[in-house]
């Protein structure tokens, strides 16, 4: 018994380890598995989400679809689009072209909130929207 628990300690510090490395950097893992946020604590579904995303962020092509999301976690597609905008309003996931992306360095909670919305304006023109809080 003694040298399991060791073995299993071991194996949690070396996420402390500051030189440790994973394909999901160290900070972001425990991140995840702990469920501290900045402003509180992830609920599962969110932190499962938040994980799945983060499987992809080293690949190519990192964005996926509510839907793959779904279909690969045996979740509704609404429950999952609801994790992922409480994972933006926290800064952890983001929004392409085609689907979400988790960044490997998630923006600091001040810094996501100073990002200018755009109104949504469909097509070409969305280049050429104006900005809310902008005269």
């Amino acid at each position: 018994m003694g040298r399991e628990n060791a073995q299993t300690l071991k194996a949690w510090t070396y996420l402390d380890h500051p030189k440790a490395f994973t394909l999901i950097p160290n900070p972001v893992m425990k991140q995840v598995l702990s469920g501290e946020v900045e402003g509180g604590r992830l609920k599962p579904i969110p932190r499962l989400v938040y994980l799945a995303l983060l499987t992809r962020a080293r690949l190519e092509w990192k964005e996926t679809t509510p839907q793959d999301l779904a279909l690969l976690l045996g979740l509704d597609r609404r429950t999952v689009e609801k994790a992922l905008l409480e994972l933006w309003e926290r800064g952890l996931a983001e929004r392409g072209e085609v689907g979400w992306w988790a960044p490997l360095h998630p923006l600091q909670a001040e810094a996501h909130a100073v990002q200018v919305p755009v109104h949504a304006v469909q097509g070409a023109a969305r280049e050429n929207a104006v900005q809310e809080g902008v005269s």
